[in-house]
């Protein structure tokens, strides 16, 4: 990993330990990137193409469910971040343990509309070198968005930004 001297990772190095994903809540269909594929052990193209989140919850511990589901649903209800480590089991019968970080964003109107957030493998060292993890998330996230010409996400990742500050 990329430090600077204040021992910050370097976002473009903590993106790369990230995989990202993008919830459309009214259409039920999670989209996630190639590491977030890997951390989860599902095929690369079936998040390209959007699952449905119960898919993603199925490879969830059912131990850990409660936890994040209830995560998720208050975090869809307040707008607020969250954050959960949970394990997943993939195909092979190993099983994943991982931190995800996210938030629900909503529209002009205030309709819960994408779910976004990172993934994180619970052993990667990130979690323990990144002094403010959701910042970070934050700002990678944005480049994301950014990149994706994604405005809305853009606009409310800027003011979640600026309000970790």
């Amino acid at each position: 990993m990329n430090s600077d001297p204040t021992g910050n990772i370097n976002i473009i190095s903590l993106g790369q330990a990230m995989g990202f994903y993008n919830w459309d809540v009214l259409e039920n269909r999670l989209y996630g990137d190639s590491y977030l594929a890997e951390l989860y052990g599902l095929p690369r193209e079936d998040l390209a193409r959007g699952m449905q989140v119960e898919k993603i919850f199925s490879i969830i511990l059912e131990k850990d469910r409660p936890s994040i589901a209830a995560n998720i649903h208050r975090a869809i209800l307040t707008g607020e971040a969250s954050n959960g480590q949970f394990r997943v089991l993939h195909p092979n019968g190993a099983t994943r343990s991982l931190i995800a970080f996210g938030r629900c964003l909503r529209d002009e109107t205030g309709i819960p509309t994408f779910y976004t957030g990172a993934v994180l493998d619970a052993c990667s060292s990130v979690k323990s070198q990144t002094t403010d993890p959701l910042e970070a998330y934050c700002r990678a996230a944005l480049a994301v968005a950014e990149e994706r010409g994604n405005e809305l996400a853009a606009r409310y990742l800027s003011s979640a930004i600026k309000a970790a500050l």
